[in-house]
């Protein structure tokens, strides 16, 4: 009665009761659960991580007179630039430097350290800005 209580309180079966008191009655002490210690197998290595970051930190930055009062500053990149055009640069540089194309981050992984990781965004060139005006 007492054994039926203490596996339905607890929900377990008594073969999960009968093997840790095997592996208890060997060492003395019940094993830590190893379960989900492992690096997981697609995780973007932290070397590449940073070479998207480097990258996007060697584009110059704008600040505009409308961000200059706000806590956190936006700057912005070039009106010539867009996260297509940033990653492109990206991929040929690490192409023609012949890194494996599994060492190049994919486009979704790019634009989700931009957009996570820095506070930027891209300028408006004047022609848009003034056609923008008018209308």
């Amino acid at each position: 009665m007492c054994k039926v209580f203490f596996l339905n309180t607890l929900g377990i079966s008594e073969t999960v009761v009968r093997n840790e008191l095997k592996k208890s009655e060997r060492g003395g002490f019940v094993s830590q659960d190893i379960r989900g210690r492992h690096e997981p197998k697609n995780k973007l290595p932290e070397v590449i991580k940073e070479g998207i970051r480097t990258q996007i930190r060697s584009f110059p930055v704008y600040e505009t007179h409308y961000s200059r009062e706000k806590i956190k500053k936006r700057k912005y990149l070039g009106s010539e630039l867009n996260t297509n055009k940033i990653f492109s640069l990206y991929k040929l540089k690490y192409e023609e430097e012949g890194l494996p194309k599994s060492q190049i981050a994919k486009p979704w992984v790019y634009c989700h350290i931009f957009n996570t990781e820095f506070n930027l965004g891209f300028k408006l060139s004047r022609r848009t800005s003034n056609h923008s005006r008018k209308n």
